[in-house]
């Protein structure tokens, strides 16, 4: 899929509209989404200008919020993602998983990879790290002390 866009603006001004149009109809977003064979937080996240929905679903929202075709070509197109912009946020919620990132994303991201050999030992890279003790470099087993 092609980059269409070189800010937010577009999909943000299509997401004004379409969550305008839901609070006009009396809309939720499971019935916006029905027909698309897709989840509802999916489409919600797409209609919120976060990435493109597939023609099939993109037409099928279109239809429910009443959008033109040019709508619907950029409900599929790939966005400009990020949608808390470069200011901190001021609404409460919002502001905690921004802190939430901002404090442990690194470690997160750190962690991860660890977390998955732990959970996954046949997957790794190292093929003795597995075995109880036995890690990257460590060459005699651990021995717990009490």
């Amino acid at each position: 899929m092609l980059q269409t866009q070189v800010n937010q603006k577009a999909r943000m001004e299509l997401a004004e509209r379409a969550v305008a149009t839901k609070l006009r109809e009396n809309l939720s977003f499971e019935q916006i989404t029905e027909g698309t064979g897709l989840d509802v937080v999916f489409v919600t996240a797409a209609i919120l200008g976060q990435h493109p929905l597939p023609p099939a679903a993109a037409a099928k929202v279109g239809e429910h919020l009443g959008l033109d075709q040019s709508d619907i070509a950029l409900l599929q197109s790939m966005p400009v993602r990020g949608s808390l912009g470069a200011s901190i946020p001021t609404d409460p919620t919002m502001y905690r998983f921004y802190e939430i990132a901002q404090v442990y994303g690194s470690t997160l991201e750190g962690t991860g990879a660890r977390e998955v050999r732990r959970r996954h030992p046949q997957r790794h890279q190292f093929p003795n790290e597995h075995r109880k003790g036995r890690g990257p470099g460590r060459r005699t087993p651990r021995r717990d002390h009490a």
